[in-house]
């Protein structure tokens, strides 16, 4: 009897590997069903920029200009995962001293206005003692709550049409979950930082 309680086991697994595919129940949807999950959109987006479909995004797939790949490309292999396209502006400080220095073309530690319209960049929410220039540490806070806060005359509607797109509920966009023009993309961009967040979003 304890015999063949032992072999009971071995016998039920030979019965299961012989059944048919799909006698379990679970049977695979056909040809064309749906499986009932919706689409990734940052997986779709992703494969509409790797045209090669190696599983990365080169320089010469890249949408936007040259040196917004070198910023998301934070291991500097010289393509972009999906991983790095999600969080493009996850920058190590070494990186954010060596972006302040090529805006501060007098090197006095900090930005003016004219300095910050020659280098395309509008930085004007961080100035946060009003004095008409932007210092280091003033600087530094662009990944944080400084671009993050929406202007007094930003409209809700401003906001709603804002976070229709920003779909990891992150409050930046970036060019996974932009589904505009890329030179639009680049327009709104204006410290390009290769995200839009929301002291960039146009008002209506």
């Amino acid at each position: 009897m304890r015999t063949r309680d032992r072999f009971l086991p071995l016998f039920l697994l030979s019965l299961a590997l012989a059944l048919p595919a799909g006698a379990s129940g679970q049977d695979k949807p056909e040809s064309g069903q749906s499986s009932g999950k919706e689409k990734d959109p940052y997986v779709e987006r992703f494969k509409q920029l790797d045209h090669d479909g190696d599983g990365y995004v080169s320089l010469a797939e890249w949408p936007l200009d040259p040196p917004r790949f070198e910023r998301v490309d934070r291991n500097k292999d010289g393509r972009l995962s999906r991983t790095e396209l999600l969080t493009p502006n996850t920058l190590r400080d070494d990186r954010r001293d060596e972006q302040f220095h090529e805006l501060d073309t007098n090197q006095d530690g900090r930005l003016s206005r004219t300095e910050q319209r020659q280098g395309g960049a509008d930085l004007g929410p961080l100035d946060r003692d009003r004095d008409g220039y932007v210092t280091r540490p003033e600087y530094g806070i662009r990944t944080g709550n400084g671009e993050n806060t929406w202007s007094s005359r930003a409209t809700r509607g401003d906001q709603l049409r804002f976070r229709n797109l920003d779909r990891n509920r992150d409050n930046r966009l970036t060019i996974l979950e932009w589904t505009g023009d890329a030179t639009r993309f680049i327009h709104l961009d204006r410290n390009r930082d290769g995200v839009i967040s929301p002291s960039e979003w146009p008002r209506r």
